[in-house]
This record gives structure tokens, sequence and C-alpha cells, in this order.
């Protein structure tokens, strides 16, 4: 969680050591970093196998479909089962980060709780960062 939450600044700590290390790092290690900078939590649910690699999932919270290239989940997912997952898009496909936490919509209904936020719509928006600290702590414990 650390990695990804953003400091006073906006930045997160991949953003910061890419801006810091830059002229240490080769073309493709900034390319992967810049993109695990960008890396996104969501829930998602298992659709199908790619049809070369890979899995298809479907982003209930954000919409849409990723190709995850995740060698685990490829052959131990079962199509239908939600997790939560950080993921980021180095290239055509997606990759996951850390921690996969499978779960139920429980979550996601039992009220907003701290992780949704008022927008100014009115229409409650979620603020990822939170639902993945918040499912972490529900599936590990306060230590998490």
């Amino acid at each position: 969680l650390a990695l990804y939450a953003p400091s006073i600044d906006g930045t997160n700590a991949i953003r910061r050591y890419v801006r810091e290390r830059r002229d240490l790092l080769t073309a493709e290690e900034c390319r992967v970093l810049e993109a695990m900078g960008e890396a996104r939590f969501s829930v998602f649910r298992i659709e199908r196998p790619h049809e070369t690699a890979g899995t298809w999932l479907s982003d209930t919270i954000h919409g849409g479909e990723i190709w995850l290239m995740d060698r685990g989940l490829e052959t131990s997912g079962a199509v239908g089962v939600l997790l939560g997952l950080r993921v980021f898009k180095p290239a055509d496909f997606w990759m996951s980060t850390g921690v996969m936490v499978p779960t139920g919509m429980t979550i996601l209904r039992e009220g907003p709780g701290p992780a949704a936020q008022p927008r100014e719509s009115g229409k409650p928006a979620i603020d990822t960062n939170q639902l993945a600290e918040e499912m972490y702590r529900n599936t590990f414990g306060k230590a998490a």
C-alpha cells in the first residue's frame, strides 16, 4: 500500500524513485516502473482464459475488460471468481502487483464506509486506495 499511496505532492513512491534514479535505469526499467507508478486497484471478475496466454478479467468498478498476464491466475483462477487486485499496463497487456484478495461483493454492498467519497454529481466515487486497504485488512487482519 505504501508504494502506491500518493504523498502530499500527489506522487507515489514508485514515481518518486523513477524521478530520482532515471539516469541509473535502463529504458526498459523506466518503462516498467512508470507503468507500475500508474497502477490501479479494483475488484475484478475472472471472465475466461485469454486465447493465447493469460486471463480476461472484467473490472467491476471502472468497467471494461483487461488482458492480465499472470501465470498463477491463468492456471488456478476459476471463471466468475471476484478478486481485489492492483494492476499495471507495461505493454498491450496488464500485469498484477502484490497480493490478490479473493472476495465477494459484500465489501461493496455493506455500505459506503470510508472507501466511498461523494462526488459533485452526488454519486459515490470509490477511493480505490482506501478500498484496497480495507480489503487487505478484512482478509489479513489489522497487521496488514
